[in-house]
């Protein structure tokens, strides 16, 4: 696995540390924006590992391809309390090495991205 994307300032890859994810928000993460030299930009999809930490209230995240304008009634990964770290394997598209992360819910949370492999 490659760490490709982490939320929390300070904490590497470098590149975008955007702080947390609130509510109602979508993140376009660029998993080229780290610098790994194993991902290509013409990928079709990607298997990730997606972590929330530092949460608060309850909420899920949705993860899919920067090219979809909407949010489709999925969830990756959810959490039901503050201060909880979860893991979860994803596998979604991608446009141009670019997906979406959504926040749902009522709460907030820190996101960490993974890369373990990837289709195309």
């Amino acid at each position: 696995p490659e760490r490709v994307y982490d939320s929390r300032p300070g904490v590497p890859p470098d590149g975008p540390n955007d702080g947390v994810l609130a509510n109602s928000q979508t993140r376009t993460i660029d998993l080229l924006a780290s610098g790994s030299e194993q991902l290509r930009e013409n990928i079709d999809g990607v298997l990730l590992n997606v972590t929330v930490t530092q949460t608060t209230g309850a909420g899920f995240l949705s993860v899919f391809s920067a090219d979809l304008t909407d949010v489709p009634a999925i969830s990756n990964i959810n959490w039901t309390s503050a201060g909880t770290t979860i893991a979860n394997m994803t596998v979604t598209a991608t446009e141009f090495a670019r997906i979406k992360v959504h926040c749902g819910g009522t709460g907030s949370t820190h996101v960490i991205v993974d890369v373990i492999g990837m289709y195309g």
